[in-house]
């Protein structure tokens, strides 16, 4: 019996198990304020290798300057993030963010289509 009372079985042999893959944006206890204003605080996100990811909440909750973080377009104030392994500290050559346009605009009915097309 070990230490934590947790006994091996003898008829289980060791099994090598591949370490996880490492994730390709690894957000770290990241925090961002204005001032006083609190944009967000204490986020913690890991996006591995060909995983999508979606921000989504209301207008104005801070999804976009996280982003802008992510990219090293806005400073953070607390945490770390982190693209490829290497801490993100300004923009990165060949890592960029491309806006949506909105279908939906004040006085503007919706469309399912893109205004481009």
């Amino acid at each position: 019996m070990t230490t934590t009372g947790i006994r091996r079985a003898s008829h289980l042999r060791d099994v090598s198990v591949a370490a996880p893959a490492q994730a390709r944006i690894r957000v770290e206890g990241v925090s961002k304020r204005y001032g006083e204003f609190q944009v967000f605080r204490n986020v913690d996100l890991e996006v591995g290798e060909r995983e999508i990811v979606a921000l989504v909440g209301p207008s104005g909750c801070g999804k976009t300057t996280l982003l802008r973080c992510i990219d090293g377009l806005l400073p953070i104030n607390e945490g770390g993030i982190f693209v490829e392994g290497e801490r993100v500290t300004e923009p990165q050559a060949g890592v960029a963010m491309v806006f949506s346009i909105s279908a939906c605009s004040p006085g503007r009915p919706c469309s399912t289509t893109s205004p481009m097309d």
